[in-house]
């Protein structure tokens, strides 16, 4: 018999992982049931390629992956790049130059890979990113001048993210890129995440189900965060984690528990008792 659901897409940060970056067993065993049962898992991150280096047992037990909040489609089982978006020229340097009105830290994604500054790694505290400490020093590349290199890749960048030292500077970068041709969301403590016009995790997974041959009807969504709305909003069930803000946990269909607590293996137990595209 077959069921309703046949993709779940997955946050990373804040809802795969634990506040402390660990992936649980449980949480990894529950995502291993769900490919077996015949449903693909898709991994939906805002995290570069290079990013998911220290997760290979979750790449592992996945079948595709939305990276960067949309901008790069890959194909975990081929191990190749299905589609790649990067943004304007003219718009990078455009918000590279109003990030500079601001205290803040640059991070670009560029062929997957992720840049920032060496200077940054002794600043991570003063812009809230102290937990990716690890991550930084060890899957991307640190650059002399970010400023200045970031410019020379202005024509091939993918995604840029804006950490700055208080929520109030955020909301004034924000601002005075409203008008540029980006997509924007807030992620963790006071961060920025800027992509190509109309590119997010949902036109992504629009796309990723497009080439499958499937329905938005078909999949299922979880996230924690601003830029997870995209795809709670258009997949046939979505979910919530318990760590997520009032106003994403209004917005989903239902609500699991915390990171810390195994909210996604909590998700996948109610699609196999409701549904999934088990055979039998």
């Amino acid at each position: 018999m077959k069921g309703r659901y046949r993709l779940m897409a997955m946050d990373v940060d804040g809802t795969v992982l634990t506040d402390d970056k660990q992936l649980p067993d449980r949480v990894l065993d529950s995502i291993r049931e769900l490919r077996a049962s015949g449903c693909l898992a898709v991994i939906a991150t805002g995290r570069a390629l290079s990013e998911m280096g220290p997760l290979r047992e979750l790449l592992e037990s996945c079948d595709l992956a939305i990276l960067e909040s949309g901008a790069l489609l890959y194909d975990i089982l081929r191990e190749r790049v299905m589609k790649r978006r990067v943004f304007r020229k003219e718009t990078v340097l455009s918000i590279l130059e109003t990030a500079c009105e601001e205290d803040c830290m640059l991070y670009a994604f560029s062929e997957g890979m992720g840049y920032m500054g060496r200077e940054d790694l002794e600043n991570l505290e003063h812009y809230h990113m102290q937990p990716y400490r690890a991550l930084y020093e060890n899957h991307v590349c640190l650059l002399d001048d970010a400023g200045k290199s970031l410019r020379g890749m202005a024509d091939g960048i993918e995604k840029i993210l804006i950490y700055h030292a208080t929520e109030a500077g955020r909301e004034n970068t924000a601002r005075r890129c409203a008008g540029l041709d980006a997509e924007m969301a807030f992620a963790e403590r006071t961060s920025l995440e800027l992509s190509p016009g109309g590119i997010s995790k949902g036109a992504s997974l629009r796309e990723l189900c497009a080439l499958l041959g499937l329905e938005l009807s078909e999949c299922a969504a979880i996230g924690d965060a601003e830029n997870d709305l995209s795809m709670l909003e258009i997949a046939g069930v979505s979910f919530a984690m318990g760590n997520a803000p009032e106003r994403i946990r209004a917005r989903a269909d239902r609500v699991v528990g915390d990171n810390n607590h195994g909210g996604v293996a909590e998700a996948v137990d109610y699609l196999l008792r409701h549904g999934l595209n088990v055979y039998s």
